[in-house]
């Protein structure tokens, strides 16, 4: 999971669908421990709820992110080249990917053909398909083994749909234990 812990002097945070909650989350952490290093927060959806994106745009003022909502409909598709368009100094920038696989894979490819290092300046959570369809889970690309019972998943998917839904905010990822030897 995300630990938004690099030397790069801003960052760059896409949180497509159920991918928005480790942003959240950290917007929360930043409201209370502010840091001076600016950050664009992406969220690309399909869907407006005013009630979601109020609480969004809150939680990116109090964290003083800049925050960039797309309605596809509206707006078109989120790509690289929109990225860069908002944030010109980009290549300056680590950038932290939490969503579809392929939408992130396809992002990661525009940034590198138009520069971005291919050193550990990208970082990435995918959502799994059945996520995507369920708001069901959310796996790490380098964790391999979910826990047996799927509390992880079970709490992060409540977790979202009470902060959709007005209730309460989601709790940041759960980091997955250590394997047993």
């Amino acid at each position: 999971c995300f630990d938004f812990d690099d030397d790069r002097p801003r960052q760059i945070w896409i949180g497509a669908g159920i991918g928005i909650t480790p942003f959240v989350a950290r917007m929360k952490h930043l409201a209370r421990n502010p840091s001076n290093r600016p950050v664009d927060l992406f969220h690309p959806t399909a869907d407006f709820s005013a009630t979601a994106i109020g609480k969004l745009t809150a939680d990116a003022d109090a964290a003083h992110a800049r925050l960039h909502v797309l309605v596809s409909p509206r707006d078109g598709l989120l790509s690289g080249a929109g990225i860069r368009a908002e944030v010109p100094d980009w290549s300056s920038a680590s950038i932290w990917f939490c969503g579809p696989p392929r939408f992130g894979e396809a992002l990661r490819a525009d940034f590198l053909a138009h520069g971005l290092s291919p050193a550990a300046r990208w970082r990435w959570v995918e959502t799994t398909s059945r996520a995507r369809r369920s708001a069901s889970s959310i796996v790490p690309t380098d964790m391999t083994q979910r826990s047996p019972s799927g509390t992880r998943a079970r709490r992060q998917a409540t977790s979202s749909r009470r902060y959709a839904s007005g209730n309460e905010a989601p709790r940041p990822p759960v980091r997955p234990r250590a394997a047993a030897a």
